[in-house]
């Protein structure tokens, strides 16, 4: 579709795409890129592509219904924040599946603050992800735990 289209699209940085970029009010380009990468700039929109020369004979937008320009304008802008939310969300079920067992010794964990190790005795969490929505209790801590465990794993089944 239009989005395909735009990532198919390549932009050079010569002298004459940069003069016009600059006509038109935008920074010039110093890496090549695509014209959906144009379109990622908070100051681009997507109905000003066809005003610029350089992609006026290889982009007709007027073929494509509002509605399917607007949404492909919002998700080329909002791809980064999409993709990021999304690593967080695997992230989330991984540290929600990772299960923190109830008679676990906080204080036997090199590198956790006397802080860290008081919570986590208070709040006894179920797993990762519970003890990492626990005020106070930073990624570093959280990381720490989560090697812990693993290297606890690992020597449980060695003993096995």
């Amino acid at each position: 579709m239009v989005d395909t289209v735009l990532d198919g699209l390549p932009v050079t940085p010569t002298p004459a795409v940069n003069a016009e970029l600059r006509r038109h009010g935008q920074p010039p380009i110093r890496t090549p890129l695509t014209a959906a990468e144009l379109v990622q700039r908070p100051q681009m929109q997507l109905e000003q592509l066809p005003e610029l020369d350089f992609l006026t004979e290889r982009l007709d937008l007027a073929e494509y219904p509002e509605a399917v320009r607007e949404q492909v304008e919002i998700g080329i802008k909002y791809a980064g924040y999409i993709e990021r939310q999304t690593a967080q969300l695997a992230l989330f079920d991984r540290l929600e599946s990772f299960a923190l067992p109830e008679d676990l010794g906080y204080q036997a964990i090199a590198g956790l603050s006397n802080e860290v190790v008081q919570k986590l005795e208070r709040h006894r969490p179920a797993n990762l992800g519970q003890a990492s929505r626990i005020s106070g209790i930073t990624p570093a801590a959280i990381t720490l735990l989560a090697g812990y465990l693993k290297a606890r794993q690992r020597s449980q089944r060695k003993a096995s």
